[in-house]
């Protein structure tokens, strides 16, 4: 954002969309939107808060419904001779009003590695690992305790300096 104003030098900004598929991918069943705002506390660690929208439909949920989650995060990133470690730690707070009155609470836990291929230039190996935690009940279906694990081993390539495509397994 120092673009806009050099006072800004250390703040970010993210915007994220998602489309999910069900159904074999002949069915959109899922958008996610969600934007960001973060500030770099030094160069290893940042803050960060934003919203998501996410819509969801058959075959995801039996009920249409959208779903508004408002998010707080801690990022840590740091370079090393082989590549990037980071984590990121994000509490969201979850509203589904058609689906009933209660905030959900719901902690996600994300470890990654980065390694850039020497001898392929633009293009690295990722691995990543996500553990979300339900922190509370909520008389929408949501329990406390374990939700999901998310394992992730991909192949970025660097197309734009600022933009990362990535091809998923």
């Amino acid at each position: 954002m120092s673009s806009f104003n050099p006072a800004l030098k250390n703040f970010k900004y993210w915007a994220e969309f998602q489309g999910r598929f069900g159904d074999n991918t002949s069915r959109f069943s899922q958008a996610i939107i969600r934007p960001g705002i973060g500030y770099d506390i030094n160069t290893t660690t940042s803050v960060w808060l934003g919203y998501a929208l996410v819509q969801t439909a058959e075959p995801f949920s039996k009920t249409t419904f959208n779903e508004r989650r408002f998010w707080q995060q801690l990022t840590l990133s740091d370079k090393f001779s082989f590549g990037t470690v980071s984590s990121r730690s994000r509490l969201e707070e979850r509203l589904a009003p058609r689906l009933g009155d209660d905030t959900s609470l719901r902690l996600r836990q994300l470890f990654k590695v980065w390694v850039p291929l020497t001898a392929a230039p633009g293009y690295s190996v990722v691995a990543s690992d996500e553990y979300y935690l339900n922190l509370n009940n909520a008389d929408w279906g949501l329990r406390k305790g374990f939700d999901q694990n998310r394992a992730f081993i991909g192949w970025p390539m660097i197309s734009i300096k600022k933009l990362k495509l990535k091809s998923d397994i």
